[in-house]
């Protein structure tokens, strides 16, 4: 186990090289924490059906749903 920090709050936690690689934010690649750790779902438009991939994002890449609804 390695001692890692969140780059967002500063958190110090423990893990392994396998989480290193799941920890991470999917669109700047900062290593993030739980509580920094948010989900948005990509919908993709195929020609027979529609798929739904979750992202993992950190809470500076997360949109701001409020302002995409104005």
């Amino acid at each position: 186990m390695e001692k890692v920090v969140c780059e967002i709050c500063g958190k110090q936690f423990e893990m392994s090289e396998y989480e290193k690689k799941l920890r991470k934010c999917q669109w700047c690649g900062k290593t993030i924490c739980f509580d920094c750790t948010h989900y948005m779902v990509s919908k993709n438009a195929g020609l027979h059906k529609d798929n739904n991939d979750v992202i993992r994002v950190c809470t500076e890449c997360q949109p701001n749903v409020k302002e995409q609804a104005d």
